[in-house]
């Protein structure tokens, strides 16, 4: 026995350009547009130029583009030890990252 369970929903497709290398990405459909982009600076970026970041979960990675990623590899050294310590600085020290590489990313 069959019934109609719902109608199709189409999405909208994108090409994407990495920021960093130039390189074209076709036919990122809207719902995995964001997994493409950098989690701070939101500028997009290849699988090439992409650094996943698995500390806090396996199945969905944050991403950085290399940019922000340069200028978090301090960060994440001190996040380390850190979380091992005291967790409350985890947060600091994320947003101290954060906010120095948006203000870089907008310098430019």
């Amino acid at each position: 026995m069959r019934k109609e369970a719902g109608e199709v929903i189409t999405r909208t497709l994108y090409d994407i350009t990495c920021d960093f290398c130039k390189i074209e990405v076709k036919g990122i459909s809207s719902v995995l547009l964001p997994k493409w982009q950098c989690k701070i600076c939101k500028r997009d970026t290849c699988s090439k130029c992409i650094h996943w970041d698995y500390r806090y979960s396996d199945d969905y990675p944050d991403r950085y583009c290399p940019e922000c990623w340069e200028i978090g590899k301090h960060y994440l050294e001190l996040l380390e030890i850190e979380q091992v310590r005291h967790d409350d600085r985890v947060d600091e020290l994320e947003e101290q990252w954060f906010k120095r590489a948006k203000f870089e990313a907008t310098q430019k």
